[in-house]
């Protein structure tokens, strides 16, 4: 497993008290417990639909504990980083310092070291029947079965032998076999069908993940260049596989729904935006008065989400998206912006996470 060094930088603005990243589980649990941030559930709750209503409940307040969870052995948890603290919390650093470090540490990676052995290869099963040797819950009526919700996914293609290792939520399909539905497109002049997820739930529309799928399946022979219709949650989307690679994408019609709507924001006062729909329901600000920077992230994120929980209080409970923009400072830029989407996570944040770590 690859990790990296702390950044000087960052360490250096946290001082000598601060706290050490946490590396493992079990501690991380203890941590949790003592800041009371963790609840331990009564035993042998029901894997079918009950594990998954309580963890929802608990969910963004407090991780949960399963013991025995259908009387299975193996505990299950949940909720074990669902707020940006308890990230800076688990990194070590100042809550300011997240971006920062984990940028660090994709662009820092401490070379890997092969053991002959490790705790994780303990327990080997010869003969699998996942669904008997996991505690695998199902979440809803409508799931066809047990998921793994967040499942790390080691996986070597038969033909090239390339190995990758991805996040996948997998459907029990099998005592040894796990299934990702891929599905064709509902409306038949589109080449692919999509929906678009981020750390909270799903977006009728994601202008920068339409550009990623194009290229993808591009990279994967699926597509040449020229036109291409993708379908997505809010209908159809238009897109140009260009011949240097390059992706332009045409969004769904959008509309402004409400002008330039007064909003009373705690901690901030009055703001002002226009309630518009772009294939999501956005609150456009332009007269905001911060600084749209990167290494305002932080502060960024805690402004726009206020703005969105007084906007859905007072009016627009539709609106997911806070849009924050600004005087360009790019040639052939028309604005400046920061999106900040359902639960204050960034946008930005992650884009520039991801280009780090792909750099």
């Amino acid at each position: 497993m690859a990790t990296t060094e702390p950044d000087p930088s960052v360490s250096a603005r946290a001082g000598s008290n601060a706290p050490a990243p946490v590396r493992s589980l079990r501690d991380w649990l203890d941590h949790l417990a003592a800041r009371d941030r963790l609840a331990v559930i009564k035993p042998n709750v029901a894997l079918k639909f009950e594990l998954a209503a309580i963890a929802k409940r608990f969910d963004g307040q407090q991780a949960t504990l399963f013991p025995h969870p259908g009387g299975h052995p193996i505990p299950v948890v949940s909720g074990l980083v669902s707020d940006r603290g308890w990230i800076a919390d688990a990194m070590g650093v100042e809550v300011g310092d997240v971006l920062a470090r984990f940028q660090h540490a994709a662009l820092n990676p401490l070379p890997w070291r092969e053991v002959k052995s490790a705790p994780v290869q303990e327990i080997v099963h010869r003969e699998v029947d996942l669904g008997k040797q996991l505690p695998l819950p199902v979440h809803n009526e409508h799931d066809n079965g047990p998921y793994i919700t967040a499942g790390l996914c080691i996986a070597r293609n038969p033909k090239t032998g390339v190995q990758n290792v991805s996040l996948h939520r997998l459907q029990l399909s099998g005592p040894n076999r796990l299934g990702a539905l891929l599905l064709p497109p509902d409306d038949p002049t589109c080449a692919a069908a999509v929906i678009f997820f981020n750390n909270v739930g799903y977006l009728g529309m994601c202008g920068h993940g339409t550009i990623g799928l194009v290229a993808s399946l591009r990279h994967l022979g699926r597509l040449e260049p020229g036109a291409v219709r993708i379908d997505t949650p809010v209908g159809p989307v238009d897109a140009e596989l260009n011949a240097d690679g390059s992706v332009s994408v045409s969004n769904v019609p959008s509309y402004r729904k409400a002008r330039q709507v007064p909003v009373r924001v705690p901690g901030i006062g009055e703001v002002a935006g226009d309630v518009a729909w772009g294939g999501n329901w956005f609150f456009l600000m332009s007269e905001h008065g911060q600084d749209i920077a990167l290494k305002r992230v932080d502060a960024l994120t805690d402004y726009a989400w206020r703005v969105r929980e007084a906007v859905n209080t007072q009016g627009h409970p539709e609106v997911d998206h806070v849009e924050l923009y600004g005087a360009p400072t790019v040639a052939g830029a028309q604005s400046r912006d920061k999106v900040v989407e359902i639960d204050g996570v960034s946008e930005d944040e992650l884009s520039a996470a991801l280009s780090a770590a792909s750099a």
